[in-house]
């Protein structure tokens, strides 16, 4: 059970991260929109393009898929996790996709 715990807590600094990385994209493509000057483009679309990859590597890590297998195949209940860890991938992966509705909202 530790090991499920632990990588629980890997699986939330991981994603805090990852989101992190993915609100600072889109300041900087709310400021592309607003007010950045004409002639800063091709800087802004390297700042865009390197936080773009650095989040779809942390996406593809394979230690997630590693984390969510130690998660769903411990015996945790929902009074240690706060959800069933049998359900724990698919509360995670709705997570994701109600994270990128927003995020795309807000582009």
């Amino acid at each position: 059970m530790g090991n499920a715990l632990g990588s629980y807590d890997k699986l939330i600094a991981h994603h805090k991260k990852t989101a992190l990385l993915s609100s600072c994209a889109s300041v900087l493509g709310w400021d592309r929109e607003t007010y950045m000057p004409a002639n800063a483009g091709v800087h802004r679309a390297e700042q865009l393009t390197l936080l773009s990859g650095i989040a779809h590597e942390r996406a593809i890590d394979p230690n997630v898929g590693e984390w969510l297998v130690d998660c769903e195949r411990s015996h945790l209940t929902d009074d240690s996790l706060g959800i069933g860890c049998n359900t724990f991938s698919f509360q995670f992966m709705r997570l994701r996709v109600v994270a990128l509705i927003y995020w795309n909202l807000a582009c």
